[in-house]
């Protein structure tokens, strides 16, 4: 059997896991993201990685070269499972739950404060979130309230897929609201906020993806408009 043929058949088989895994991603999404660049790259490594390994085992026929093939993406598929358990970010820099994933600018760290001693005139504000992109089921954001300075104030929460119509105290001194990293000015008189969260692949995540990993996403958008 020539080598050309085997290292073919090897790079078919090295894609086959990956082949499956988003042909199972695709077939259970209704409103499925194309994927990132990066996705194509790792395929293209696990055909390299599968062609290699099919000639290194001195595979003879076509089905033991796909064979070999399929084996060796589960080589990198173990490393890369093993190094994202070791370095799953914990709150609030990060939630990965469901396949979400925020990143680190999208997450800030806020700083913690005392408890709310008072409230702008008594205000609050009803917080109408909807989420847009895949699988949000799980998804979340914090959101602090900041003052003419930069400062952000005490109090503050998170913003989960799924619930909607949070009423929150608007701490004294307050003029923007931060959601992760997007910050908008309050209005006055103004006692409801449309929140509109958009999620979407990163080149990083698809990458992993490919690779083996959970397919991760991260806030790409917000928008917040005030009133009815």
């Amino acid at each position: 059997m020539k080598t050309s043929n085997i290292l073919i058949f090897g790079a078919f088989g090295g894609c086959c896991p990956t082949i499956a895994k988003m042909a199972s991603y695709y077939s259970t999404h209704p409103a499925p993201d194309i994927p990132q660049i990066s996705t194509y790259i790792g395929l293209g490594l696990f055909a390299i990685l599968g062609a290699f390994i099919a000639v290194g085992f001195g595979a003879k026929e076509l089905k033991a070269a796909i064979i070999a093939g399929i084996a060796a993406p589960g080589l990198v598929t173990n490393i890369v499972n093993g190094a994202a358990s070791a370095n799953v970010p914990t709150p609030p820099e990060a939630f990965i739950s469901s396949g979400f994933f925020v990143s680190a600018a999208a997450a800030q760290e806020f700083p913690v404060g005392e408890r709310i001693a008072g409230f702008r005139g008594g205000d609050v504000l009803q917080l109408n979130t909807q989420w847009s992109g895949p699988d949000t089921s799980q998804a979340q954001v914090d959101y602090r309230f900041v003052d003419a300075n930069g400062t952000y104030l005490p109090g503050g929460g998170t913003l989960t897929a799924g619930e909607t119509g949070t009423v929150v105290p608007v701490p004294e001194g307050a003029t923007q609201i931060a959601i992760a990293d997007a910050l908008t000015p309050l209005p006055e008189g103004e006692s409801m906020a449309n929140i509109a969260i958009k999620t979407a692949p990163t080149l990083g995540g698809d990458l992993l993806w490919a690779l083996g990993a959970q397919r991760r996403y991260q806030v790409d958008d917000i928008t917040v408009t005030f009133g009815q």
